[in-house]
Formats: C-alpha cells, sequence, structure tokens
C-alpha cells in the first residue's frame, strides 16, 4: 500500500478515535453536572435544620393552698425556626398559635428542661427548701402541645412569645404535704397543680403566675438523614468525576 494512502487512513482513525472520546466525555461532563446539582440538593436538604431554644422564667407565691411557700423555677423548650416563617399581621395583641403536630415542627418542638424550687416567703434570701426536677429526662410523648408566635414591630422579626404544656413531675418530699406535682404553661402563664398519689381529684392549685421573661436563649440544631437514592446520586457524581479526570490524564 502507498505509504500516503496508510498515512491517510492512519490520520482518519486517529481523528475518529479523537472524535469519540470527546463525544464520551462530553456524556459525562453532562452527568457530572446533573449529578453535582442534585448533589448539591441533597446537601441542602441534609443540612441541619435550625431550631431555637426559648426559656421562660417565674417566681410567684403558691396561694392559700399554701401560704408560707414561694416557688420559682424555669422551663426551657425548642421551636423550629421554620414555624416562625410567614407574614404575621403587625397588629397589637395579635397572635399566631401554632400547634406541635404542624408539619413545620418536623417533631422538633418539644421540651429541653424545667425545674422548680420551692422556698419560705419569710425568707429574704430565698434559700432553696426544695427543688423539683421535671426534666430531662425526656417524656414521652413530649408534652409540648403549642406554641404562640407574634410579630415585634420592634425588631422586625416574629417571635415565640408563651407556651403549652403540661408537665407531670415527681412527688414532693418536704413540701407540698408530700404530694405528686404538676405544672402547667399556658401561653405566658404558669402554674402548679399537687394531689396525692392515686387521688387526681383531690387537688391544690396555685396562683398563676405570668413569666418574668419569655426569651431566646440559645440555638439547637436537627440533622436531616439523607435517603439512600441520594446518597447513590452523590457517590455517582463523584465516580464520573474520577472517570472524566483519568480519561484526561490518559
Amino acid at each position: 500500500m502507498d505509504h500516503s494512502v496508510a498515512w491517510e487512513l492512519q490520520k482518519r482513525a486517529h481523528v475518529s478515535i479523537k472524535k469519540k472520546e470527546a463525544t464520551l466525555n462530553t456524556l459525562l461532563a453532562k452527568f457530572l453536572s446533573t449529578a453535582a446539582a442534585a448533589a448539591a440538593v441533597t446537601l441542602a436538604a441534609v443540612a441541619p435544620a435550625q431550631a431555637a431554644v426559648y426559656r421562660g422564667s417565674f417566681d410567684p407565691a403558691y396561694g392559700p393552698a399554701y401560704p408560707t411557700i414561694g416557688y420559682r423555677g424555669f422551663a426551657t423548650f425548642n421551636v423550629p425556626n421554620a414555624c416562625l416563617v410567614g407574614t404575621f399581621p403587625n397588629k397589637p395583641g395579635f397572635t399566631k398559635v401554632v400547634d406541635s403536630t404542624d408539619p413545620c415542627a418536623l417533631g422538633a418542638m418539644s421540651l429541653v428542661a424545667a425545674e422548680v424550687d420551692f422556698y419560705l416567703l419569710s425568707d429574704v434570701t430565698k434559700a432553696t427548701i426544695e427543688a423539683l426536677v421535671f426534666a430531662p429526662p425526656g417524656y414521652t410523648p413530649d408534652p409540648v402541645s403549642a406554641a404562640y408566635i407574634s410579630y415585634n414591630p420592634g425588631t422586625g422579626l416574629n417571635e415565640v412569645t408563651g407556651i403549652d404544656a403540661v408537665l407531670f413531675g415527681p412527688r414532693a418530699s418536704t413540701t407540698l404535704s408530700g404530694h405528686l406535682v404538676e405544672m402547667a404553661f399556658n401561653n405566658t402563664n404558669v402554674s402548679l397543680v399537687d394531689y396525692p398519689a392515686g387521688n387526681p381529684t383531690q387537688r391544690n392549685g396555685s396562683n398563676i403566675a405570668t413569666f418574668q421573661e419569655f426569651k431566646e436563649v440559645t440555638a439547637s440544631t436537627f440533622s436531616a438523614i439523607p435517603e439512600p437514592t441520594s446518597v447513590a446520586l452523590v457517590l455517582a457524581g463523584l465516580v464520573a468525576a474520577g472517570l472524566v479526570g483519568r480519561r484526561r490524564r490518559d
């Protein structure tokens, strides 16, 4: 065969191979681009969903049932930031009630901790004579049933202003006649009820107090778990990236 003809055939074969490689690289690049975009969406979905911790404190006299005792304490609650998103009317006194079963809650509207300290009203130092820890450990199901959210024109933000929850606590020992103690939150109000074990109808109610303050104190994170198909798609993208890199080196 003539050398010029052989050279021409070899050149054409080389061009054909290069075109096929270019086409394959293009297809791999498109796949990688799609996989990368899907991975970005997946990673965004996997990113932690933010929730804020709100703390309310109180310090009233117990009331007629135990006129010599005061009770002070606190409770902290998780409320997902997703529940604060939206446009709430800027009206005095307007409050939106968000139930714990609302999709925005994602199972993350919950009690973090609660404690009550009893003291003698006659003691100016308010030394604790008994402390009752309501949480932790956690309750099942969680006692939080709703959060109250209002628009604050001063900050321009939607803010949690109250909570609904009922906490069935421990038995007192040196105070409240050794009764079982229940703590209830209704929006911005808090109250205690004590009753003998086995006789919840014989109840002594405390004075209803208003939170001295109710504010955000820190941030908490709740992580989502990626779907298996999403993980597979991310891995596929990484494999494609490796293949493209290898072909370019070759």
